[in-house]
């Protein structure tokens, strides 16, 4: 289940250095720094393929105008944008090395991927220097590679090496103007034989080298390694995101020289205005040492999003310290990420950015896991209505005739909050899951990418609707076939943008021995969704009827509907607005209400009839209104 393959996607983020440091080594006027005309001083070296015989053809190559063009897949994309692009750049062109510049023509380049090719710099005296950052610029865009900066004192009689754009998912790209630093201290100072090179190992798309130095280390240099993402799920019904606890926690790195002190984590959740704060919280660290990398630190309180209507929100991380003179690398002390508040819908990511598979033919099942709330009254009662996904086929396939199972499963009460206790063997048979429904689609004229949807029906009774229960984790997931053919023909559609591996189960795959894993490798999240609605559209439990009262109704273009709410004492009520037929169009939660008006938005909706209901402890009450334009 490791092998994994992914289509289609962008990434973008540019570093901005705040303080010149001093030049080591290299700077613009030096040709072995700037690429000036070709390779100058430096060598490369092919290392493997996948053809043995044609190893020696991966190498790099000097491109006068810094692009990598010429692959089949590069696209209109410019060349590097580092500060010396005008004399050129150094490039692995994983694309046209393994197709040769036309599409589909993939293994049958000069050197088949997967490949390995080094970039090999002149020897560098570094005999004075007593810390030493590396320091270059790069365009890098990813489909199954990792790229790696090595460092020998030795002559090349050993390596050290230092992993570098592991977090670019598959298919996705850093920005043109990308400038990059690492610490090499610990294998270059004060050494008379130091040699860097660049190397580009596995498979698509290209690497881009320009404006190579050697600098001193910064003073003062705070970054974020890592973030954690806080809701349970991308999109949540407002209905159900009421009790995600939302708390702030991030790995953080000092890659200056000097311990800082005072250093803040804050962490802020920001209207969908993009402006206003709803939200602010920090904690003071109060010594950060030089050597501390990849540390992790959490703010003490917790937000809840009990309040929030409907839309797109923010969370901002920040790291900066109190003491410290400026930042060297400012655009790694902020992280920014987003979540949504839905209608009905239950979703892990915003869009999808490509697709994974079994690689060996292996059946699998891929999915994610939801979590209902607990701030529902005792007559609310919401329903799982469709799973919604999609699929992509490899080029020049087809999804027509490929058949998926989708399974909706409830995990039982009795699974401890981390999944410690839970039974990872006999699939969607677990003894820690029940099943609550079964579907099957087969596609026909669907295209790669469409959202495909599937009616939840109970799995025991055949009913069309599947009750929700308050406070419960279900997960939702879609069964691929085996092949006796080699790889699985279609992908399923997942996302790149949001990581949930700190949380346990969040996304899972089953593989073909019914084992559950806590999904693919990487940043892999299915596109999965689950759509809820209203239960039933009737009052089981009929509250008096001036327990609520509408006007005006109809409703005129422009016009709010009024919802004056009365009770005998007190009490908890929630409103929700739904068609006919029980989609969820909007919903409101009330506390402590006596005698209180409720202005309703109506701006949005279509001229029609709908559902209004109130529901309280002690009963629901659901009349009609009509909007007329």
């Amino acid at each position: 289940m490791k092998r994994i393959f992914t289509t289609l996607g962008l990434l973008c983020f540019s570093l901005y250095m705040a303080d010149a440091q001093a030049i080591l080594w290299g700077g613009p006027n030096d040709p072995n720094s700037t690429f000036m005309g070709g390779l100058n001083g430096w060598t490369t070296q092919g290392l493997s393929s996948d053809d043995p015989a044609k190893a020696d053809s991966a190498l790099w190559y000097y491109s006068p105008n810094g692009s990598a063009a010429g692959g089949a897949y590069y696209g209109t994309r410019g060349p590097i944008n580092s500060p010396s692009r005008a004399n050129g750049a150094m490039v692995f062109n994983s694309d046209r090395l393994d197709n040769a510049g036309i599409q589909g023509n993939f293994g049958n380049g000069v050197c088949p991927a997967f490949h390995s090719g080094a970039l090999t710099s002149p020897v560098i005296d570094c005999s004075n220097f007593t810390g030493i950052v590396l320091k270059f610029s790069q365009y890098y865009r990813n489909l199954q590679s990792s790229t790696f900066v090595d460092v020998t004192n030795d002559g090349g009689a050993s390596w050290t090496s230092f992993q570098i754009n592991g977090g670019v998912p598959g298919n996705q790209e850093i920005a043109p103007n990308t400038v990059s630093t690492i610490d090499i201290t610990s294998v270059a100072a004060q050494q008379a034989n130091v040699q860097i090179r660049f190397r580009f190992d596995g498979r698509y798309y290209f690497w881009i080298i320009d404006d190579v130095q050697l600098i001193e280390i910064p003073d003062y240099d705070l970054a974020f390694d890592s973030h954690f993402y806080t809701p349970a799920a991308y999109r949540q019904p407002k209905s159900q995101i009421c009790t995600d606890t939302m708390v702030f926690s991030a790995n953080i790195s000092n890659k200056g020289k000097l311990n800082q002190t005072n250093v803040v984590l804050r962490g802020e959740i920001i209207d969908i205005d993009r402006k206003r704060v709803l939200f602010r919280d920090s904690t003071i660290i109060p010594t950060l040492l030089a050597s501390e990398d990849d540390t992790s630190f959490r703010t003490p309180n917790f937000f809840v999003p009990n309040q929030l209507g409907f839309g797109r929100y923010f969370f901002r991380y920040t790291v900066y310290g109190l003491d410290a003179t400026g930042d060297f690398n400012q655009l790694d002390n902020i992280r920014l990420d987003s979540f949504e508040v839905s209608l009905d819908e239950f979703a892990k990511a915003p869009r999808y950015t490509g697709g994974v598979r079994s690689g060996s033919g292996a059946g699998y099942i891929f999915g994610n896991q939801y979590r209902t709330s607990t701030c529902w009254n005792a007559n609310d009662l919401w329903v799982a209505e469709k799973a919604r996904f999609a699929l992509v086929a490899n080029p020049g396939g087809t999804l027509n005739g490929y058949s998926v199972s989708v399974y909706f499963l409830r995990v039982k009460d009795d699974v401890d909050p981390g999944f410690t206790n839970f039974d990872r063997t006999q699939g969607i048979g677990s003894l820690s899951v029940e099943i609550l429904s079964a579907e099957s689609f087969t596609g026909v004229t669907e295209q790669n990418y469409d959202p495909i949807e599937v009616d939840l029906t109970d799995f025991n009774t055949g009913d069309p609707t599947i009750p929700l229960v308050p406070g419960s984790r279900y997960f939702i997931g879609a069964e691929h076939p085996a092949t006796a053919t080699g790889a699985v023909p279609v992908f399923h559609v997942i996302s790149n943008e949001k990581s949930y591996n700190t949380q346990p189960f969040s996304t899972f795959v089953i593989d073909q021995a019914g084992e559950w894993f806590n999904g693919f490798t990487g940043v892999s999240t299915p596109f999965m969704e689950l759509l809820i609605k209203l239960a039933v559209l009737t009052d089981d439990k009929p509250l008096p009827q001036n327990a609520m009262e509408l006007y005006p109704n109809p409703i005129a273009s422009g016009d709010a509907l009024q919802v004056s709410l009365e009770f005998a004492e007190p009490t908890d009520a929630n409103i929700t607005i739904a068609q006919l037929d029980g989609r969820i169009l909007n919903f409101s939660s009330h506390q402590a209400v006596q005698q209180q008006i409720v202005p309703v938005e109506t701006a949005g909706l279509n001229e029609g009839t709908y559902l209004i209901r109130v529901s309280t402890n002690e009963g629901t009450l659901t009349k009609k209104f009509t909007v007329v334009r």
